[in-house]
């Protein structure tokens, strides 16, 4: 599991949120990592993986807190969830580009978590708190140190 963004840009720092929590969570052994967003780092990170869940904010105009999710595997990345990254080219980008090199992993599932501040220095809003606690809890029962590499 990969939790993508900025803890110090506000609702940035969702994906990294969602993995914290997760660390209290996820069962042992399960791969918990944390990433810039960086498009290159990305697809290096899922490189060896059979199964990847990444997690990241979104700025597509839905209210604050809204999670979304698709099979990157099977379906393009959302136009909405594509050019929105505070981080250049954004998972959606790194996404498309494994998928045009061949570097896609089995299964790789997104979440994205709508932000609504993205400002230096702030912190997170109290919707994507709740909405990254919630996805964390989800996600916790469904991950397996067998099943989720990356």
């Amino acid at each position: 599991m990969v939790g993508v963004g900025n803890p110090m840009r506000g609702d940035d720092g969702a994906g990294h949120a969602v993995v914290d929590e997760l660390r209290r969570l996820a069962p042992a052994g399960v791969d918990l990592t944390t990433a810039s967003g960086d498009a290159a780092e990305l697809i290096e990170s899922w490189s060896s993986a059979e199964h990847v869940i990444v997690v990241d904010a979104s700025a597509s105009g839905q209210p604050a807190g809204t999670v979304s999710h698709f099979d990157a595997v099977h379906e393009p990345v959302p136009a909405r969830m594509r050019g929105s990254s505070s981080h250049g080219l954004g998972v959606g980008e790194a996404v498309e580009l494994a998928r045009a090199v061949g570097r896609l992993p089995a299964r790789l599932e997104v979440y994205a978590l709508e932000g609504r501040d993205f400002s230096s220095g702030a912190a997170l809003s109290a919707e994507v708190l709740r909405a990254a606690r919630a996805l964390a809890r989800g996600l916790a029962g469904s991950l397996s140190p067998t099943a989720l590499d990356g």
